[in-house]
């Protein structure tokens, strides 16, 4: 099954995103049981025509042997469908913990990644800010500077 990349967002993940993952998911799911239960279906009336044919072949050949009751051979049948529904059940029970397990590790990926790049950011703005105090000091002290020379130039122009 293919690994999705969701856009980060403020939550860390896109949620829409992760929405629809999952409901194409459920939409393969379903698919993929309704598939299985034809396939049920389909070898459901398989055995059952040829537990006939036999059952016919054995009557034909052996008059003398009793046919199996139908109860018998319902219970068999009965038996099968659940057999193989108990299959298919787990195997789509296993399909849907492997889709959890998959969108808990791309969340936490996700998540992950924006803490990574939170950080990432909030260190180079501490570094560009730390960088235009320090220029701005360096301009208002210029410009102390400059005024404390206009004053003393005007001090010495009114002597």
């Amino acid at each position: 099954m293919a690994i999705n990349v969701f856009s980060r967002a403020f939550s860390g993940y896109n949620r829409h995103e992760v929405d629809e993952y999952i409901a194409d998911l459920n939409r393969s799911y379903l698919k993929t049981r309704r598939d299985y239960e034809k396939k049920i279906e389909i070898l459901e009336a398989e055995l059952s025509r040829s537990k006939r044919q036999e059952t016919e072949k054995t009557v034909s050949e052996t008059p003398a042997v009793t046919p199996p009751a139908p109860e018998a051979v319902y219970d068999a049948e009965l038996a099968e469908k659940s057999r193989r529904y108990d299959e298919i059940s787990q195997k789509v029970g296993e399909i849907l913990m492997n889709a959890n397990a998959e969108a808990l590790g791309i969340v936490r990926q996700a998540d992950e990644k924006v803490r990574t790049t939170l950080t990432d950011t909030t260190s180079k703005l501490r570094t560009e800010l730390t960088s235009l105090i320090c220029k701005l000091n360096e301009m208002l002290e210029e410009a102390e500077a400059g005024l404390a020379v206009d004053e003393v130039d005007n001090t010495d122009t009114e002597a």
